[in-house]
């Protein structure tokens, strides 16, 4: 009930601090049931999420390692945040641990995250006669980043993670990215997608059990 309360309150507050020009926004006594009740449904599962993926991030490593060992105390404290019981913290910790794959090692969630990335530093000057980006077809260039990232993924995480080094400095050759400029425009969008990349997929099976 208490958390509810701390909902509504706050919906209360998001609302009333609106200009007095906004006036084609009801007051609260105005807004239908469903209504309040979707808006403190959200916030609470938003908080909740907020929760998850702020733990998932500080115990990333911890997390993964108990995983592959199907058991540990960073494992417990994603369910316990996830506020995962019975059943449900069942199924959680069975489908981490039989898809880890997925969750931990996934290299086409790097693909997809980072050629919007590489194929946007193009797009001014990329040739609409044959397609080509940098010299690369679309599929050419998710392939080359589909190889490197397996064949590198945890070295291309932690370069991520940092925002370059020399693993993003030899993906970046791969992908025949010469100028400074470029490459650090590349590193930096690649940084902004650490969390899509390597936490988000964590954090929504979670979540997906929670409910």
């Amino acid at each position: 009930m208490k958390k509810h309360q701390k909902s509504l309150y706050l919906l209360v507050f998001l609302l009333s601090g609106c200009s007095h020009k906004a006036s084609h926004l009801p007051s609260i006594l105005e807004l239908p049931g469903a209504v309040v009740g979707s808006a403190i449904d959200n916030t609470i599962y938003n908080n909740k999420r907020k929760k998850v993926e702020d733990y998932v991030a500080e115990h990333y490593l911890a997390l993964r390692k108990d995983v592959a060992q199907q058991s540990g105390t960073a494992l417990e404290g994603a369910l316990n945040h996830a506020g995962l019981k019975g059943e449900p913290r069942r199924q959680a910790k069975q489908d981490l641990i039989n898809n880890q794959a997925l969750y931990f090692y996934n290299s086409e969630s790097v693909v997809d995250n980072l050629i919007y990335p590489f194929t946007a530093l193009y797009t001014a000057t990329s040739s609409e006669k044959d397609k080509r980006i940098n010299g690369f077809t679309h599929l050419a260039a998710r392939e080359t980043i589909h190889r490197f990232a397996a064949q590198h993924f945890e070295a291309l995480r932690q370069a991520i993670a940092q925002g370059g080094g020399a693993t993003l400095d030899a993906l970046s050759s791969e992908l025949h990215i010469q100028t400074a400029t470029q490459r650090q425009a590349f590193y930096a969008k690649a940084q902004s997608r650490y969390a899509a990349i390597y936490l988000d997929p964590i954090v929504v099976v979670l979540m997906v059990h929670s409910r």
